[in-house]
């Protein structure tokens, strides 16, 4: 054997197995520490594994990773991440996000349930008060010249538009979601990106630093 056709073989060896070692690290789980911020109960993370079907209506299938704080491992890709508070049904983000390295994985659970509480309490408050304001007029007997006619009509609008806005503004805000929001920050490789599933811009950071912007 030559010294070219060694050469070629040492060639040929080296990229197959290279290949086989970049094929063997693809197929490798990916580490994660997840993390709860500003929650003082424990946040279960989820990601979404397609869809099922819920009387009729398709919703997310959610598989639990584990509950912060606590280290797992996922295959590299891009998922949909979820939230939920003390096994309640998950809350998933806006946006899939990318997990390429090992990371952080942050995890923030904003809770809407008072908008939604003063929601229910405007639908009733609302009318309640517009009757409130209107009933001593709609049984006062007043002449079609008497000057309180005026008044009974600037009321009588009054009290519509109060019990109106009351049920609308409290319908919007009985159906306000909670959010989840969640931040990849890479653990290992200096100058990696931190993804967020806010709208954020990208920022070459050294590890274990972020940024994120929100519009």
């Amino acid at each position: 054997m030559n010294w070219a056709s060694a050469t070629a073989i040492s060639l040929i060896s080296a990229a197959a197995l290279m290949t086989w070692s970049s094929d063997t690290l693809a197929e490798e789980p990916i580490k994660i520490n997840f993390e709860g911020e500003h929650a003082d109960k424990p946040l279960t993370l989820h990601i979404q594994k397609g869809w099922r079907d819920d009387k009729g209506a398709s919703v997310p299938n959610w598989r639990p990773v584990c509950s912060s704080p606590c280290n797992s491992a996922l295959p590299a890709g891009t998922y949909r991440f979820g939230l939920s508070v003390q096994g309640k049904e998950p809350t998933g983000t806006d946006t899939q996000i990318s997990l390429t390295y090992p990371s952080v994985v942050r995890g923030s659970y904003v809770s809407n349930a008072n908008v939604r509480m003063i929601g229910y309490g405007l639908i009733v408050g609302g009318p309640l008060l517009g009757g409130f304001l209107w009933l001593p007029h709609a049984t006062q007997d007043v002449g079609p010249s008497d000057g309180a006619q005026d008044e009974r009509r600037v009321t009588k609008y009054a009290a519509i538009g109060i019990a109106t806005a009351g049920l609308i503004g409290g319908m919007v805000m009985t159906v306000i979601p909670d959010r989840a929001l969640i931040r990849i920050v890479p653990m290992s490789r200096t100058g990696d990106v931190s993804w967020s599933s806010e709208r954020a811009f990208d920022a070459m950071l050294p590890t274990g630093l972020e940024a994120s912007y929100q519009f």
